[in-house]
């Protein structure tokens, strides 16, 4: 499973790894998207080709879980005490 570091901001700015957690699947879609394509947009509106496949990946998605597909199950770990 593809995982991301997770930080914390303290009131004085710094920051502290709190841990991992597993990538959203809008993460890596738009990582995909990114990847291939460019930077998709969040308007909805936007027509543009990195947008577009954005939005086929999450019919795409959708249809999965249509089918029955079921995401693994989330684990968080944290290197919080």
């Amino acid at each position: 499973m593809e995982t991301m570091q997770v930080f914390g901001v303290k009131p004085d700015g710094s920051t502290d790894l709190i841990g991992t957690a597993p990538i959203s699947h809008t993460m890596k879609m738009k990582d995909i998207v990114r990847n291939y394509i460019g930077e998709p947009s969040d308007d909805p509106d936007c027509d543009d080709e990195a947008t577009t496949c954005m939005w086929a990946l999450r019919d795409y998605h959708h249809w999965l879980l249509s089918q029955g597909w079921i995401a693994p199950t989330l684990v968080v770990t944290s290197n919080a005490i």
